[in-house]
């Protein structure tokens, strides 16, 4: 009884402190239902890639683009490659034009290495398979049925909301108590 009395003195005396807890809890629970609610529609999406139409797409533009990672305490910082695409497509007689970002063959190089020039911005007029909704032709993947992202989202934005919504339930009924003598 006494350790209870000790445990949320600051919270009975100042109840903005408490009420800064629940809205930030309550912030996190907004984050995790938004990410549960991507995860279950990117995970529609790619369940229904596996049934779409394919398509041929042209690339008109592949640009390796530079990321670079803050530094950790050990003082080097990486240089993460990503390339970006962007596609032309025939659908339903109408052309359509999207992008991707996709993994470059060099994923992790140290930053003191490059130098300018060391990635070119290349532009190819290669063929790839795109996968379009007959329903709205201008959402496309590149790889049907992968819902590795889906699950991650899902499994994260829940488990963010839940936790953050029982420190809800914790901290709100101390807003609420009358103080006690004492």
């Amino acid at each position: 009884m006494q350790r209870e009395k000790r445990r949320f003195l600051l919270a009975k005396r100042h109840p903005y402190v408490t009420w800064a807890g629940v809205i930030i809890c309550a912030g996190f629970v907004a984050v995790g239902a938004l990410l549960f609610i991507g995860g279950i529609r990117e995970w529609q999406i790619e369940s229904a890639s596996v049934n779409w139409p394919v398509a041929e797409a042209e690339i008109t533009r592949a640009v390796i683009a530079k990321d670079f990672s803050l530094p950790p305490r050990s003082g080097t910082a990486y240089a993460e490659s990503v390339r970006q695409v962007s596609v032309r497509y025939a659908a339903n007689s109408n052309e359509y034009s999207a992008e991707f970002k996709l993994p470059a063959s060099i994923t992790s190089v140290p930053a003191p290495t490059l130098r300018h020039g060391f990635f070119s911005n290349a532009t190819s007029t290669e063929r790839i398979t795109v996968y379009y909704n007959p329903d709205n032709p201008r959402e496309v993947v590149l790889h049907p049925g992968d819902e590795t992202a889906a699950i991650y989202g899902i499994t994260f934005g829940g488990m963010l909301a839940a936790i953050f919504s029982m420190l809800i339930f914790v901290l709100a009924p101390k807003l609420f108590k009358p103080l006690a003598n004492g």
